[in-house]
């Protein structure tokens, strides 16, 4: 079951997709419908938002249609995003996929501490006017 949540402490949303498995075109747009349910939560505002893959599955063969709806995630829902789970092989190919359409890295964060952190370096990033996807060294 999709469901967003928010965590007050850390003033972050995070998106569960659950056992959600897309291998089809009929299984993308119920994954669809139900994640912009979840997203109607947020209203108008665009937050730090997490995406919970752990148990999510895609086909290669959907990921051009994945593509433009974890792009429109991002650019109606998110001031900043960032996934986390350890998908599959597949599930790694068609976010591979889904990258090239889109034009831009869909990279997963191991474990929800990892997100956090990249969370925390893209608010750090923000703050100081600096662009948030490259990281300091």
């Amino acid at each position: 079951m999709i469901s967003l949540t928010h965590d007050v402490e850390h003033d972050v949303w995070t998106l569960h997709y659950g056992t959600t498995r897309l291998a089809s075109a009929s299984d993308v747009i119920a994954w669809r419908a139900a994640v912009w349910t979840e997203l109607e939560k947020l209203g108008e505002r665009r937050a730090d938002l997490l995406i919970d893959m752990t148990e999510f599955s895609m086909e290669p063969a959907v990921a051009a249609l994945y593509a433009p709806i974890a792009k429109g995630i991002s650019d109606q829902h998110a001031r900043a995003i960032v996934r986390f789970g350890k998908p599959d092989a597949k599930t790694t190919q068609a976010l591979q996929i889904a990258a090239t359409k889109i034009g831009y890295p869909i990279k997963v964060e191991p474990d929800f501490d990892s997100a956090m952190k990249a969370i925390e370096h893209i608010r750090s990033t923000r703050s100081r006017g600096s662009r948030p996807s490259i990281p300091d060294r």
